[in-house]
């Protein structure tokens, strides 16, 4: 991958120095849709952005990159952008400035197949650092608002994402505030529905919705509440076999890592300093799969023993369950009201 990373910032380095200077910042057929103070500035960006980018400065080359392109939006300088992206962390960023390069590749002259190559290779390195949201709604819901991370976003959206926390929220008039946090890591998929209650007294709403605190139904005064009898609980039930899955997870994963990894033995035929160069991308992001399954592996077996081991010591300490039953009866005459009481021991 680093061979790969080097020789993509070598020919990008190389071929945007000359194609930015001629069709973007200088070239005789853009000098018309450009002022010539445009393009000087663009031109002044552009090699700052690339000494900036050289000395490691990755935010501020990004900043100039950005500057320059809006003066002229081109492949190349949508690659260098990409490469800011990516080094900075923002692999979402990074995708979409490098499918947007590759958009644009037609447009590219000569350069053409050579965009279209670069922005392939760096395309399928970026995909395995992010994760996919689907947005969906379950209904078409009037003056629908989506937000993601407090951005704008629209129902049925496609979005990569970096790997962390991430929320939806959505607002719609009659209806109450969505709202859902979530966390995702590289290469997952994840679909939020946007579902938004109806708001009280407001059309379409259904009849008592939020009468908080509201009184029993009619005939409620035949409902018996019943207190049940003492003894272990559900709780440290579901920690045992929760704990158990997890544990059966964990396993399931490290064994899944190590399979992976003797694959990429197998590819190297068992020395990873010999790995053909033509897959170099794939075992690379193989090799990150088999590191994450390896620590989340880790991580939910140990999760898993804790859990299990607190539902043993909580049912072994919980008190013998007991036979008695009570009932508690809503009792009503003619006369008066009140309430009965029935037991069983």
């Amino acid at each position: 991958m680093l061979a790969l990373s080097m020789r993509f910032e070598s020919w990008v380095r190389t071929r945007v120095a000359v194609a930015l200077v001629a069709a973007v910042l200088g070239g005789g057929g853009v000098a018309s849709a450009q002022s010539d103070q445009e393009i000087a500035a663009a031109r002044q960006w552009f090699k700052e952005a690339d000494a900036a980018e050289k000395k490691k400065d990755y935010e501020g080359a990004l900043g100039l990159f950005k500057k320059a392109a809006q003066v002229k939006e081109t492949p190349q300088l949508l690659l260098r952008i990409g490469g800011c992206q990516d080094k900075l962390g923002d692999f979402a960023g990074a995708l979409r400035s490098y499918e947007r390069a590759q958009e644009k590749a037609g447009l590219a002259g000569a350069d053409k197949a050579k965009v279209e190559e670069a922005a392939n290779e760096v395309i399928e390195g970026v995909r395995g650092k992010v994760a996919i949201l689907t947005i969906a709604s379950k209904e078409s819901y009037k003056d629908l608002s989506v937000k993601l991370d407090g951005a704008p976003a629209a129902a049925g959206d496609k979005v990569p994402l970096n790997p962390g926390g991430h929320k939806v929220t959505a607002e719609a008039t009659g209806r109450r505030p969505f709202e859902e946090s979530f966390t995702v890591m590289a290469r997952d998929t994840k679909t939020v529905t946007i579902e938004l209650a109806a708001e009280p007294g407001a059309a379409g709403a259904p009849a008592g919705a939020g009468a908080a605190g509201a009184g029993p139904p009619s005939g409620g005064l035949d409902r018996p509440v019943t207190s049940g009898s003492a003894g272990p609980g559900v709780l440290p039930i579901v920690l045992l076999a929760g704990g158990g899955a997890a544990v059966a997870g964990g396993v399931v994963l490290f064994v899944v890592s190590l399979v992976k990894d003797g694959k990429i033995d197998d590819l190297c035929h068992g020395d990873r300093n010999t790995c053909p160069k033509s897959r170099q991308s794939e075992i690379e992001s193989d090799v990150s799969t088999v590191n994450t399954f390896q620590v989340v592996a880790g991580i939910v077996g140990g999760a898993g023993l804790v859990a299990a081991g607190v539902g043993a010591a909580l049912l072994i300490a919980a008190p013998p369950p007991k036979t008695g039953r009570v009932q508690i009866l809503p009792s009503a005459s003619k006369s008066s009201v009140g309430l009965a009481a029935r037991g069983q021991f």
